[in-house]
């Protein structure tokens, strides 16, 4: 995990995680934009304009419902990128405009790491806007809610990945007793 902060006050936070599962596999559940991107601790719902026949395209209005015990307000964005099978970024904005309220890019990007395993990186830029705060104290909170990201990733693909191995186990089963029936 890497978080810098400029002396202008503008923000890179990115992190990754390395999953056992392959990454057309994870692709399957992270095309979904707006599930997705309520991984991050602060989103509590995503509401992703859809496209035809519920596609997700480049230039989708976002509505994202940040909350931190049960508070918060909404916030506007757009679909800037979406590439299938590797990735997609969302801008996340404050209503009252793009001065204010930390502005910035959520970026998840795909990477096949072999037939077996993927790794999501995971990246946020934009401009801190409460420079009032100690540099250490925003170093912290962005830690913080990165760190929450990749440990919801690790948690909800570890979970996913053990129903996947069984289903595949089951079907690999299924396959070879339909084969012996046969012979």
């Amino acid at each position: 995990m890497k978080i810098d902060i400029s002396s202008s006050w503008r923000v890179h936070a990115m992190g990754s995680v390395e999953l056992s599962l392959p990454a057309r596999t994870v692709w399957g559940q992270m095309r979904d934009v707006a599930a997705f991107l309520c991984i991050d601790p602060l989103h509590s719902r995503v509401l992703v304009e859809q496209g035809r026949h519920g596609a997700t395209l480049r230039g989708s209005n976002v509505l994202i419902e940040h909350r931190v015990l049960g508070i918060g307000p909404d916030r506007l964005g757009r679909v800037l990128k979406f590439e299938e099978g590797r990735g997609f970024a969302v801008s996340d904005l404050s209503k009252r405009g793009v001065t204010v309220g930390f502005p910035h890019v959520c970026v998840y990007e795909l990477e096949e790491v072999d037939a077996t395993h993927s790794r999501i990186h995971v990246s946020a830029r934009g401009k801190w806007t409460a420079t009032w705060m100690p540099r250490w104290m925003v170093k912290v909170w962005l830690w913080w809610i990165l760190r929450s990201t990749e440990s919801m990733i690790d948690g909800y693909f570890g979970l996913f990945g053990r129903e996947w191995r069984k289903s595949e186990k089951n079907a690999a089963c299924r396959s070879g007793a339909s084969r012996m029936g046969t012979e």
